[in-house]
């Protein structure tokens, strides 16, 4: 006789954990990993009055990656039906994890390979924008040609909790076909309804933009700077290219600026840019509208750009300025009331400015010694401002002459350019 008693498997009770209250597993679960945002108080004693002011900042150690909370994700779904529901819930995932690192740049592989979006980032970041997960800091390197993934990824995930944004894009590579397919499976709609209201191509305005409205309460930022290669085109980029949006954020502390130049077709593969006519002063419209910045990093990945050009530097909050990551022979000047360290590189091949020190000078100076602004040439800085020239030695006194000389000639042309167009 054929028994109709249910198969074991279908007798099976659930287990104490499927049967708990979704609150009390995410708190069962939150112990993998939960980044949470710090709030600290600073007194300020300015100009005698005293001063309290509020930072938020995100201990990095304590983020969980992306990519393990992406697996670990998926190995909790696996076990039964019940947490596969359970882990189905944005908002349950988003108690479990906090605020997350999606440093792609760290597992990303490397970029002559596949960029940033090789196989192990694209399933983490579809499964980011699939449940909206909010991230703490996000460091993607991409290249020029993918800024609508770019700007519908920041969209997509939650990001206005982001303190950490580091955006670097470069030009010099093709795009990957996995990136691609990516975009069209995971935009989905969201693109096809952009193409239906007919909105153009993204655009680097458009991208800073993006940023500076899904992630306001930034406190570092690494990004591109782009500037037109003729003074002329200054006034109408800032008009159509620049995003004064972002460079204006209240609460952005720290930034790293990487300076190209648009060149159109310009293909040129000298070490100097010959064609480059721009003003010392313009870079400053980075920066000079940032209220809370206090350290500033420039770097240039063009060579040949910046090469035996002047750069001046601004800013009555700025306590830090690093330009060891310019080109060579690029001097940079500053006027920085604030500033406490002023870092470059001191060997014949490096940046930023030199000692002009007398030759009694010279014969008393040992390697490490301390240098100040009063020998230093073009810094209009505080007296007990550090100046740290990284590779200086002793031994580079006898090349100091035509490098003094290179940069007195560098502010030069800068300076008479700036004349030239206060003129006219």
């Amino acid at each position: 006789a054929v028994s109709n008693r249910p198969l074991p498997c279908q007798q099976r009770a659930p287990s104490r954990l499927e049967s708990m209250p979704d609150d009390i597993l995410v708190h069962i679960f939150s112990y993998l990993g939960h980044g949470k945002i710090i709030t600290t108080k600073e007194e300020n004693n300015n100009s005698g009055a005293a001063t309290t002011t509020t930072a938020t900042t995100i201990d990095q150690e304590q983020l969980l990656d992306v990519k393990d909370a992406c697996k670990v994700h998926t190995q909790i779904a696996t076990l039964s039906r019940t947490l596969r529901r359970f882990c189905d819930d944005s908002n349950n995932l988003a108690q479990i994890f906090g605020l997350l690192n999606a440093d792609f740049d760290k597992f990303g592989g490397e970029r002559n390979t596949g960029g940033a979006f090789d196989c192990d980032v694209l399933p983490c970041i579809v499964w980011l924008c699939k449940y909206n997960l909010r991230l703490g800091l996000l460091n993607i390197h991409a290249e020029e040609n993918e800024l609508d993934f770019l700007t519908n990824l920041i969209r997509t995930a939650e990001t206005s909790q982001i303190r950490h944004l580091e955006v670097i894009l470069y030009n010099d590579r093709t795009c990957s076909s996995a990136s691609l397919n990516f975009h069209r499976t995971c935009s989905g709609g969201r693109e096809r309804r952009r193409q239906e209201v007919g909105d153009s191509v993204t655009t680097l305005k458009v991208f800073h933009d993006t940023i500076a409205r899904e992630c306001p309460n930034l406190s570092y930022l690494s990004v591109n700077g782009r500037l037109p290669a003729q003074r002329d085109l200054h006034e109408n980029w800032k008009k159509e290219s620049f995003s004064p949006t972002l460079f204006s954020m209240p609460r952005i502390r720290w930034m790293k600026l990487s300076l190209g130049f648009m060149h159109g077709n310009n293909n040129n593969t000298n070490n100097i840019n010959d064609d480059l006519d721009v003003d010392h002063n313009m870079y400053n419209v980075f920066w000079e509208n940032l209220p809370a910045l206090e350290r500033l990093d420039l770097g240039s990945p063009r060579t040949y750009d910046l090469c035996k050009r002047g750069m001046h530097v601004q800013s009555p909050t700025l306590k830090v300025l690093h330009v060891g990551r310019l080109p060579k022979w690029c001097w940079v000047s500053c006027k920085c009331p604030s500033l406490q360290r002023y870092i470059c590189v001191g060997h014949p091949m490096g940046n930023g400015t030199r000692p002009n020190l007398t030759p009694e000078q010279w014969a008393t100076y040992r390697d490490g010694d301390a240098l100040y602004p009063r020998s230093m040439i073009g810094l209009d800085v505080p007296s007990s401002c550090e100046c740290v020239m990284e590779g200086f030695s002793r031994r580079h006194y006898r090349e100091l002459e035509w490098i003094v000389a290179m940069i007195g000639e560098a502010h030069a042309v800068a300076a008479a350019g700036a004349q030239h167009e206060h003129e006219h």
